[in-house]
């Protein structure tokens, strides 16, 4: 965790702990910055990188979408993503790999909330993963469904 403060980590993860709010409302209910613990950098996702992401759904048809844009690298664990409670009980797990650079992408630390550890690098991809799927830019390696 090299240029955190150790007493920041504190000072987040406590107050996400004991946060009691119950507001859906995406101002108090996500964390600040974007769900960054730390200002972003840009990067490229260049081809050949593997990220995952949970999220989408399938539609009327069965076919899946996603219109999301937040990914991990694909070995970042649950906690570290600092989701939702249930996100992996309830969303598919899709990894995906990186088929043309895709650029200017803001990539830092995910911020430590919803009780979860967080730290975990997150990217924010500049358009949805649907954008990428549909142009190519993206490739579907495996998707997990949630058992339900």
């Amino acid at each position: 965790m090299a240029g955190f403060g150790a007493s920041k980590t504190v000072d987040v993860v406590s107050e996400a702990a004991n946060s009691t709010s119950t507001s859906t409302a995406i101002q108090t209910y996500w964390p600040p910055n974007s769900g960054f613990f730390t200002q972003p950098v840009n990067q490229t996702l260049e081809a050949g990188t593997v990220v995952s992401r949970y999220g989408g759904f399938y539609d009327a048809s069965g076919n899946f979408v996603d219109y999301g844009n937040f990914v991990a690298p694909a070995d970042i664990p649950y906690g570290m993503r600092a989701l939702p409670p249930g996100t992996d009980a309830s969303k598919p797990l899709s990894v995906y790999q990186v088929v043309t650079p895709i650029q200017n992408v803001p990539t830092g630390p995910a911020s430590p909330w919803f009780g979860e550890l967080g730290l975990g690098t997150q990217h924010q991809l500049p358009l949805t993963i649907q954008d990428y799927l549909d142009s190519g830019a993206l490739q579907l390696l495996n998707r997990t469904n949630p058992t339900k």
